[in-house]
């Protein structure tokens, strides 16, 4: 199995993969957990399979795969944002007044964390959105 594993390597170090991600390219052609479960006469085809990929690019997430996984990383950052903002609404309306009237030293402290949160995950988004070279409104249309 060294030169199936030589072959990955090559293929990681060509096309930039993590190692579990090659493997997986294997594990789904020949329909195995493992190398290990791969049958003596399955090896040369194996190694060819891998070598294929890592010269013409066979099965290699294209560009716009890339592109994809840009948008659904957005979508999700933009699921991020709303839920960390609603919480820090309510925090505001709700939770400080209660923190306040109990004099609690705690309160200051949760409002700076909340408003840094507020901004820095706003910030991750727009350069997500920028990245992605579209908005949320135009993601969901894109991906739904």
């Amino acid at each position: 199995r060294t030169p199936l594993r030589d072959a990955v390597n090559m293929l990681v170090g060509k096309k930039g993969l993590m190692y579990p991600e090659a493997y997986s390219f294997i594990h789904q052609r020949f329909n195995v957990s493992s190398i290990d479960d791969l049958a003596l006469e399955q090896l040369p085809e194996a190694i060819e399979y891998i070598h294929r990929l890592a010269i013409d690019g066979e099965f290699i997430p294209s560009e716009s795969g890339k592109q994809r996984q840009e948008m659904w990383d957005l979508y999700y950052m933009s699921g991020i944002h709303d839920y960390f903002n609603f919480i820090y609404e309510v925090y505001k309306t709700q939770i400080r007044p209660a923190l306040n009237a109990v004099d609690s030293p705690i309160s200051f402290r949760l409002n700076d964390r909340f408003s840094d949160g507020s901004i820095l995950i706003g910030k991750l988004k727009a350069s997500l959105e920028k990245r992605a070279g579209c908005d949320m409104s135009q993601v969901r249309e894109l991906l739904m």
